[in-house]
């Protein structure tokens, strides 16, 4: 019996040990822009444009010693996805109307270990 004590505090208290740790957040987000320039069927000198960026960026955050689940609430260390669309016209109703649609996806990959 005494046995079998001694062996259910040693497993308790390496379970104990182990949730509470420094943990590190990282996250890689990546954003693409495209915007699209549609100019009116009467223009004959403007022509459908679209044009293309793409940047990306990697942030680390080291927490104190803490359990997973704090730490990823704590340092909002999550991942996601979030897209934007931005409608423009301009240039009136003659041969330099146009549309412009510009769509900006957002992407964060977040690792917690």
């Amino acid at each position: 019996m005494k046995k079998i004590t001694i062996l259910a505090v040693i497993s308790l208290s390496l379970f104990a040990a182990s949730c509470r740790k420094a943990r590190t957040c990282t996250c890689t987000t990546s954003t693409l822009s495209s915007t699209f320039t549609d100019y009116t069927t009467n223009n004959a000198f403007l022509v459908d444009n679209t044009t293309n960026s793409t940047t990306a960026d990697i942030t680390t955050t080291v927490s104190d010693k803490m359990k997973k689940k704090d730490a990823k609430r704590k340092y909002s260390c999550f991942s996601s996805t979030d897209t934007d669309t931005r409608v423009r016209t301009g240039g009136g109703s003659g041969s330099g109307a146009y549309t412009e649609t510009e769509t900006t996806t957002t992407t964060s990959t977040c690792d917690l270990k």
